[in-house]
């Protein structure tokens, strides 16, 4: 058990996780001191992590016992005195830098250079992955979006699990025709970033087939009277209007380096649409579904993309093979990532480092803009 009254990092068989900025809307325990005490490190369907010796707490108080700090980057802010909580901080210790979010919504500024020793995020290279989804062989066990990181803390084979998410088993029969009761074309939801170069391409689009809009941001498009509300985890109304469409845009509000949200993932392929991805990923195998989406960024312009899906709206047997990955593959939720840290915790040979430039690897300048140019040259286009 952990020792609160000596300042040893190296003797605990259990490692001690401090929550210096919590996240409200993370699973990873509540806030009562006492009952963080109990928190389980087990994955989303309960199973224990393959490393369960870890401890979190919320208890700034034990900042100088905890074998790893995680920050939240939406967490932190100017009042938290860095020069104070790095004085007297101990070496073994991992602090973390934790986001979903990209650079382009939340970039971190020079303050925090030198602060972290790992990194948690979307993107490929970081030393703990953590993607909005991904994919794993249906008679296998994950096979996954990423490549090694942290010697990989077995990133890519460990961050999956074999449960689908809520996709009916019957979406994964090759025999179903997933054009038939679809008489709508595209689908765009947008609750927030309204604007920008996705607002343009919709608008350009909506010019040569029919988008329906729905969420906050919907009356931006008002050149079109095809919206509707729904909430944002969708009721059965709202889901069965929505899979009326046969494809979605899951057009990122920032075209950032391996950024692919739940546009892709869940609004997509779990509920049976064609992904119209736009973003600034490579949506390579590693990151997305071979053969299960199309990107923008092979078309010479917004009509050309507006031809090609006319030519599948009209033919069924090639819009299916946007769902041949289904016979092979299977969406699945990643390992939590805690378990990824807990077990990264007990690695003996991890060599420590340093993010003296966070600020570089978590900065817009380098990482966002991404096919910036072509996306407005393909707008541009009409």
């Amino acid at each position: 058990m952990l020792d609160g009254s000596t300042p040893s990092l190296q003797l605990h068989q259990t490692k001690l996780i401090l929550v210096f900025t919590p996240f409200p809307y993370e699973p990873w325990g509540p806030r009562n001191p006492e009952e963080a005490k109990s928190y389980k490190f087990a994955d989303w369907d309960g199973t224990p992590c393959e490393e369960s010796r870890c401890q979190i707490t919320f208890d700034k108080g034990l900042l100088n016992i905890s074998n790893a700090v995680l920050f939240h980057a939406g967490g932190l802010s100017q009042k938290i005195d860095i020069e104070e909580i790095t004085r007297n901080r101990l070496s073994p210790q991992r602090w973390i830098f934790y986001t979903k979010e990209c650079p382009g919504v939340l970039p971190i500024g020079p303050r925090y250079d030198g602060m972290y020793n790992w990194t948690a995020t979307y993107r490929l290279d970081s030393d703990l992955f953590v993607p909005y989804g991904s994919y794993a062989p249906l008679e296998l066990q994950a096979k996954p979006a990423g490549e090694d990181a942290i010697d990989h803390v077995d990133k890519v084979s460990s961050n999956q699990r074999t449960q689908p998410d809520d996709v009916s088993e019957e979406l994964y029969d090759k025999n179903v025709n997933y054009a038939r009761g679809k008489d709508k074309m595209a689908a765009f939801g947008t609750s927030q970033h309204c604007g920008g170069h996705r607002f343009a391409f919709v608008r350009a689009l909506m010019k040569h087939v029919e988008v329906s809009v729905f969420g906050k941001c919907a009356n931006q498009l008002s050149e079109t009277n095809n919206t509707w509300h729904c909430p944002h985890n969708m009721g059965k109304g709202c889901l069965e209007e929505f899979q009326r469409h046969k494809f979605y845009l899951a057009f990122e509000n920032s075209l950032c380096i391996d950024y692919i949200t739940e546009k892709y993932w869940r609004n997509s392929l779990e509920r049976g649409l064609v992904p119209i991805v736009l973003g600034g990923a490579r949506y390579s195998p590693e990151q997305a579904i071979p053969g299960s989406f199309i990107n923008v960024a092979d078309f010479d312009s917004v009509k050309a993309l507006a031809d090609y899906l006319k030519y599948l709206d009209k033919n069924d047997t090639a819009y299916n093979q946007y769902f041949q990955w289904r016979t092979k593959y299977k969406v699945v939720k990643y390992q939590f990532w805690l378990c990824q840290l807990c077990k990264a915790l007990h690695n003996p040979i991890k060599s420590p480092k340093t993010y003296h430039k966070i600020s570089e690897f978590w900065g817009v300048k380098g990482s966002c803009g991404i096919e910036k140019k072509l996306i407005w040259e393909i707008i541009n286009k009409g």
